[in-house]
């Protein structure tokens, strides 16, 4: 008796210590300690309709269905005692029941539709959200910890490069299922990722009791396999194939994944059937997936293909603006165009360049000056500079200014054929790690220090925006003509 009276008080003090007084408050720390040892998104799928009830030294877990009961005692017994022992400081008696939720609720437990509920508590690339009675369990709500905020197309800057892939999501929203499945490609830092949190967010917002789900070709993959070994496909096909909107990101993962890509193919075909919305994004087109198989590619092909093109000079210098505001940053012209100019390929990294820039005037207490931002990121300028052949510059260059290649690299002084050499040269430093020597060698057996005043003249030029080199115009001059070669050097 002695024993258990002791026994009794130290439970008492340690939980005390813990804050140990109610589900309420140790709930969160404990699905949080269970969610960092098995992993966000096996806690997300597995523990989502689990409720955890704690009482005394007793951790109970309440499942919905029989075979998640099974899965959890038999996968994820030892992680769970492990995460009640840090999280309670005590050695709980951990119980697996089978029922609805308890606490005198009465929202009924879902009859195995796994997609049936709001979870707004999301991993870094995957969302499931959608309640087809429309209730939400305020409790269980107020305990999910929103960890990205998706963003929406008011906030996506329209330019050129991108406006068929906004004015596709933007039908997409107007009118679900009319151009389904939506497919967008590109490389990094287009702006996929946004379009396709925008049409969520929009869909989302329109109607709380849409089932949408939102992941990527890596997260399909593994929900699947887990599903296949696990014995679970039936709940996975309902999940997936009663969606009103599935949006799947880097389908181009599914290479070599025969029985992915065969449930991938059932589940578009099921979705299109009853008139539901699919979006995809890939770093190519569905002509260039050949090894995802040709029903796949024919499908993806089959509602509308929208390119995404890196964003250009417009473009990147409209995300830095709103960069800076939203950072709350003061950010001079030169310094945005700065920023602009050199980080041409992806657009996250303009966001990257603006947080240095940031960390670096607030530990240095200096304001944000050209100098300041040619310091902070010279390494990122460099890192990103992508090396391209000399002829490949000389070929851009000719196309653009209407200058012959052979009189390029020609002894001739004329200033229609002087000024685009001095440009090509720029160019050339800046998208090669030629030698100066080697460069001059390359334009007709110029010296170095040819080179570098070339330089000179072409920043001088920059500057003044003065001077548009060749027989081409552009309407803004060096500005608008430097960004025609280097779209023509990406393109080569």
């Amino acid at each position: 008796m002695a024993s258990r009276i002791r026994r009794f008080f130290v439970l008492v003090v340690r939980a005390y210590r813990k804050g140990f007084h109610s589900d309420m408050d140790v709930g969160p720390l404990l699905r949080l300690s269970i969610s960092k040892r098995i992993g966000q998104d096996r806690f997300e799928l597995w523990f989502s309709q689990v409720e955890i009830v704690i009482t005394d030294a007793t951790v109970c877990l309440r499942c919905p269905r029989q075979f998640t009961l099974d899965w959890l005692r038999n996968n994820f017994r030892n992680e769970i005692e492990a995460a009640c022992q840090e999280s309670l400081g005590v050695q709980c008696d951990l119980q697996f029941r089978l029922g609805s939720r308890i606490s005198g609720d009465s929202e009924p437990t879902d009859g195995g539709q796994v997609g049936n509920r709001v979870e707004e508590s999301v991993g870094e690339s995957s969302l499931t959200s959608g309640d087809s009675s429309g209730a939400v369990d305020p409790r269980r709500q107020s305990r999910l910890t929103p960890r990205r905020r998706f963003r929406k197309l008011d906030s996506f800057v329209e330019g050129e490069a991108n406006r068929l892939g906004l004015t596709a999501a933007q039908m997409v929203i107007q009118n679900p299922g009319s151009v389904s499945p939506l497919f967008l490609y590109g490389p990094n830092g287009v702006g996929k990722s946004h379009l396709l949190e925008g049409i969520w967010s929009a869909l989302r917002a329109r109607s709380q009791n849409s089932r949408c789900v939102y992941l990527t070709g890596e997260q399909f993959t593994s929900y699947f396999i887990e599903a296949l070994h696990g014995r679970g496909l039936p709940n996975f096909r309902r999940h997936y194939r009663g969606v009103d909107l599935l949006i799947i990101e880097d389908v181009q993962f599914f290479a070599k994944k025969r029985a992915t890509l065969d449930e991938l193919q059932y589940t578009i075909d099921s979705l299109l059937r009853d008139g539901r919305q699919l979006a995809f994004s890939s770093d190519r087109s569905p002509t260039q997936l050949s090894h995802l198989g040709h029903e796949l590619t024919v499908r993806f092909s089959g509602g509308l293909v929208a390119r995404m093109q890196p964003p250009n000079r417009d473009i990147r210098l409209e995300i830095v603006r709103r960069g800076a505001v939203e950072r709350g940053m003061e950010v001079p012209e030169p310094v945005v165009e700065l920023i602009a100019s050199h980080l041409t390929e992806d657009a996250r990294l303009l966001h990257g360049a603006l947080n240095r820039l940031s960390a670096a005037s607030q530990a240095t207490r200096e304001p944000i000056t050209r100098t300041l931002a040619m310091r902070t990121l010279e390494e990122l300028f460099q890192s990103n500079r992508r090396l391209v052949p000399l002829p490949d510059i000389a070929k851009a260059v000719c196309e653009v200014c209407g200058v012959d290649s052979q009189l390029l690299r020609s002894p001739d002084r004329s200033r229609a054929v002087s000024e685009p050499r001095m440009l090509a040269m720029w160019l050339a430093r800046k998208y090669t790690r030629a030698p100066l020597a080697e460069i001059g060698e390359f334009f007709g057996g110029r010296s170095h220090s040819t080179v570098i005043s070339a330089g000179k003249r072409v920043n001088s030029w920059m500057e003044s925006s003065a001077v548009n080199p060749g027989k081409q115009s552009a309407p803004n001059g060096i500005q608008d003509l430097v960004q025609q070669i280097e779209y023509q050097i990406r393109a080569s």
